[in-house]
């Protein structure tokens, strides 16, 4: 965040304000539907005015208006923007670093690898980009929901807590494994990319064809890529059971809470406002806690590539 600030204030100023009414969007709409609803039985029991229930609605329509417009002002302008305005300033931090290095460090593999896995964190930099408008965001809408729900009954925010963490655990491992393998693989990926450019490029071609070393190099060739194919295939397995896993305690959340406020109805301590209300806050908050935590992932992982070279 401190290099995006650098390199770009202005555009991270709109990008705060931003932040700011779509993390408050959410809430503001989740708090009009309960009083669109309630006026709306009040009209059907007479206690309430047709004058009352068309400014929630009118109120509910605005911050849905407002939600839906600043996210395509986000993502059709703010991010491409910021994206140009970033990658433009890594890149020649990158390549600073690189001029003061020493010469005996480009005779090192250990540098190429470093370069290698840079290089990959600056042509993916929309990940954090993306991400690093969205958390705030996200991180808004999901604390002012809790704070909402906390008000009308405390078990609301303790279940979803609860009910989040194991999602979170989850997600971090798996994300580890992901790092793990992605530093792993860099310098076979970098050699890989080495056996073909000796088997297709002209400078190697006659000597490959000379002492037949084409069916050698791409046997190994080959070999090495059989070897990333089952770390990645084992991967994908791990990630489907843990997205399994993470939708059956979402899903197992959400319907704790739908239970716990059918009890309340029944018992009389919950108006139906205030029922639809929590049901669209549990959702939204389920949705976004999860973007929040994936995304702060997502973040950290994609900088991590560029880090050791941008220090």
């Amino acid at each position: 965040m401190k290099l995006m600030w650098e390199i770009g204030r202005r555009e991270m100023l709109i990008a705060a304000f931003m932040i700011l009414i779509t993390g408050l969007a959410p809430i503001l709409m989740t708090v009009f539907l309960r009083g669109l609803i309630d006026g709306a039985v009040g009209i059907l029991k007479g206690d309430s005015n047709l004058t009352t229930a068309t400014i929630w609605l009118v109120a509910f329509l605005a911050a849905n208006l407002v939600q839906a417009l600043s996210g395509i002002f986000v993502h059709r302008w703010l991010i491409p923007d910021i994206m140009e305005i970033f990658q433009a300033g890594v890149n020649e931090r990158l390549m600073i670093k690189a001029s003061r290095l020493p010469l005996e460090a480009f005779e090192q593999a250990e540098y190429y690898d470093l370069l290698h896995h840079a290089q990959f964190g600056v042509d993916r930099l929309w990940v954090p980009i993306q991400w690093m408008l969205r958390i705030p965001s996200d991180a808004i809408t999901a604390i002012g929901l809790l704070i909402y729900l906390g008000s009308v009954n405390i078990w609301f925010p303790v279940i979803l807590l609860i009910g989040i963490t194991p999602s979170h655990v989850i997600g971090e491992r798996i994300f580890e494994r992901i790092r793990v393998l992605k530093s792993k693989h860099s310098p076979t990926l970098r050699y890989i990319d080495y056996l073909g450019k000796l088997m297709a490029d002209r400078p190697a071609a006659a000597e490959v064809r000379l002492f037949g070393l084409g069916d050698f190099l791409l046997g190994r060739r080959k070999k090495l890529v059989a070897e990333l194919r089952n770390d990645r295939l084992s991967l994908a397995r791990e990630r489907v059971r843990g997205a399994v896993a993470r939708t059956f305690f979402e899903h197992f959340t959400y319907a704790l809470v739908i239970t716990w406020s059918v009890v309340l109805i029944v018992t009389g301590r919950l108006t139906l406002g205030l029922f639809a209300a929590f049901l669209t806050a549990a959702q939204q908050f389920m949705s976004s806690a999860s973007m929040a935590l994936g995304g702060y992932r997502s973040v950290t992982g994609s900088i991590s590539y560029m880090k050791d070279v941008l220090d």
